[in-house]
């Protein structure tokens, strides 16, 4: 990123803390789980027991930051990627690996086990502002402080969580460390406990929160993608034309039968290269009767990424 924040833009925002930690989803990027255990830093995987070399590949990993390769490589590389969060703590990384291996996993609302990705920037940034005082006990409780991009990955967030209030800062990354500072009060319900053994609950109005978030989420990544592939087209856009055009595509997709991540990036692609009216546009005919209609390519999915393929090499 060019405006990637640093280890000295966490120290100098979360100043006076003994211990500086990243908590790494290792499922981000391939290359993540070979570069942590070469850093020469303290780590351990966050899992609730022994795992598979395969598992320990896409898990979420704790390190001790230290100033060094790593550090500056995980900042630079990672920095609105959705890579990691980051904590300053006066604890040691052996309370912090006890804190956040009890997180692995939430019971939702009609009491199914999930895997919590609270260590994903995108659903911690959604998540913490709606946690009860039980939960953010739960989840940062004497941790210390939780920090991350923003939303905008010009800017970081800090997360504070004392005497049952949370504080949001938020700073700009390149800023002179002055702060947009808003508390959050949240209604106390059970005991604010950090030590239980049993899983976080997570109400429906939560799930439906973060579900909506998700989904925003992934819009936004569409238009980073193809705005990083097509600069000169996205820019004649605002953001709010082509999250609408974006969604409208993503429609026209699953009408198709197309669905994943990978076809919804394949049929943007498509979007961008003919128009977002291709499908019943008669100049571009040929393209549903070469690829999208065409049954011996596979399915969809399979037509879409061929598609794609092919739009790669014109």
């Amino acid at each position: 990123m060019d405006m990637a924040a640093t280890i000295e833009t966490l120290k100098a925002q979360c100043p006076n803390f003994e211990y500086y930690y990243a908590i790494v989803d290792c499922a981000q990027d391939d290359s993540l789980y070979e570069k942590i255990q070469l850093s020469e830093c303290q780590y351990s995987a966050l899992l609730e027991a022994e795992a598979s070399e395969e598992l320990l590949r896409v898990s979420p990993h704790i390190i001790e930051l230290r100033e060094n390769a790593f550090c500056s490589w995980l900042l630079a590389r990672g920095w609105g990627r959705s890579w990691a969060i980051y904590i300053a703590s006066q604890r040691p990384i052996g309370y912090l690996i006890r804190h956040f291996k009890k997180l692995s996993k939430v019971t939702g609302p009609q009491r199914q086990s999930w895997f919590f990705r609270y260590y994903d920037p995108r659903v911690c940034r959604d998540l913490l502002p709606i946690c009860d005082a039980s939960q953010l006990n739960r989840i940062i409780g004497n941790a210390g402080i939780f920090w991350m991009e923003g939303l905008d990955p010009t800017t970081t967030i800090k997360y504070s969580w004392k005497s049952g209030q949370l504080e949001c800062s938020t700073y700009l990354v390149n800023g002179d460390n002055q702060a947009i500072k808003q508390i959050i009060h949240h209604p106390d319900k059970g005991p604010a406990a950090d030590d239980s053994d049993s899983y976080m609950s997570v109400s429906q109005s939560q799930y439906d929160t973060l579900k909506e978030g998700a989904h925003r989420n992934f819009i936004l990544s569409l238009i980073r993608e193809v705005s990083t592939r097509h600069p000169d087209k996205a820019k004649v856009y605002s953001q709010e034309q082509l999250i609408r055009y974006i969604e409208f595509a993503l429609t026209q997709m699953n009408e198709l039968g197309g669905h994943g991540v990978h076809s919804a990036t394949c049929f943007i692609e498509a979007c961008f290269s003919f128009g977002w009216d291709f499908l019943s546009n008669p100049d571009y005919f040929w393209v549903r009767e070469k690829f999208l209609d065409n049954k011996s390519i596979g399915d969809t999915n399979n037509r879409l990424d061929t598609l794609f393929n092919y739009l790669k090499k014109q």
